[in-house]
């Protein structure tokens, strides 16, 4: 089975689609670096860097656990 990295951008609009790509980016960031902290520090657990542009299998897993699946 093939890995499939998931940018953050596009996880972002799913959540929300009535936002422009930047402000939904900026919008779920804030939720995971300043709202959800058990989730940031689940997400670093994971090796998860502020600064990577695509979130992993399992961290999308472990978004969508918290904030509930944007589909």
């Amino acid at each position: 089975m093939k890995l499939s990295f998931t940018h953050k951008t596009d996880l972002a609009l799913a959540y929300f689609p009535h936002l422009t790509a930047t402000s939904a980016r900026n919008k779920l960031m804030s939720l995971i670096n300043d709202t959800h902290s058990t989730l940031r520090t689940r997400l670093q657990d994971m090796g998860y860097k502020n600064a990577q542009k695509e979130f992993s299998p399992a961290q999308v897993s472990a978004i969508m656990e918290c904030l509930g699946s944007p589909y």
